[in-house]
């Protein structure tokens, strides 16, 4: 399964998922609580199927957002593991390399954590 999800695909398990009353496209976003929610009340009576028709392409852009704040968490990670390791062997250039990458990372973090939060695109500077 990829690791980011398609609005087209989607909107296209909103459709199948009898316009969203069975909560498909909420499964394809790994969001099995309120899915569960969506398939024992025919998406809340239908008003909830209707709002996600409206909110999808949000919910998609989110979803891959935290992917993406994920991958960048675990590089961090990895760099600055790697970074302590050359700093052990006392190869400070490499190690001074690997901090700024850290510092790079950290400020990406900060730019996607906001742009969830803020729940809207934010221009890069």
């Amino acid at each position: 399964m990829p690791k980011y999800k398609s609005v087209g695909r989607a909107y296209l398990f909103w459709t199948v998922g009898l316009f969203g009353c069975l909560g498909l496209h909420r499964i394809y976003l790994r969001k099995k609580k309120t899915a569960a929610v969506w398939m024992l009340t025919l998406g809340l009576l239908g008003i909830g199927a209707l709002a996600d028709l409206i909110f999808l392409k949000w919910l998609v852009k989110r979803y891959n957002m935290i992917q993406k704040l994920n991958e960048i968490q675990n590089e961090l990670l990895r760099t600055e593991q790697w970074r302590e390791e050359l700093a052990r062997k006392q190869k400070y250039d490499e190690a001074s390399y690997k901090r700024d990458k850290e510092k790079l990372l950290r400020r990406e973090m900060a730019r996607l954590r906001l742009k969830l939060k803020l729940g809207r695109e934010i221009e890069r500077e």
